[in-house]
């Protein structure tokens, strides 16, 4: 499972949240079914063609039930350059390049790649592409608690 985004420790367990902005207000996200049984609810936003988008749970609370928050994100390598994972479907990782040198031969149009920025790409690689997993964790910002222990 990809993490990518803001998440937070809810009642023990690691969540993928989003923050309201002055509200005090966070959303906590689940794909659990068991989640339902802990006071979440059914996201009308949710189906099969919005699986990537949407959790099909999730249950408002404030942020002081939160024990605390962190920003989470995934690489990986893909033919030796370490790349952000941003999203993936059942045979594919939507990957970023991160700044390269122009010379660079991997990420061109040709292999399916799109220049977003200068020196900056995106595509879609086979999973079987991407070696090496990593997770880059940090604080969100200064106003929020961060895990005691970063290993989880």
């Amino acid at each position: 499972m990809l993490r990518n985004g803001y998440y937070g420790k809810y009642k023990d367990k690691i969540y993928p949240i989003t923050i309201l902005q002055n509200k005090g207000i966070v959303y906590v996200m689940s794909n659990n079914l068991d989640d339902l049984h802990k006071g979440f609810e059914k996201n009308t936003s949710y189906s099969e063609s919005t699986r990537f988008l949407y959790h099909k749970y999730h249950k408002s609370v404030l942020i002081s039930d939160i024990e605390w928050f962190c920003r989470i994100k995934t690489y990986g390598y893909y033919k030796g350059y370490k790349v952000w994972i941003s999203g993936e479907t059942d045979t594919e990782y939507s990957i970023c390049s991160g700044p390269v040198s122009a010379d660079q031969k991997v990420f061109t149009k040709e292999n399916g790649f799109k220049e977003m920025d200068r020196y900056l790409f995106i595509g879609e690689v086979p999973k079987n592409e991407i070696t090496e997993f990593f997770e880059i964790k940090t604080p969100i910002n200064e106003n929020y608690k961060v895990p005691d222990n970063w290993d989880f």
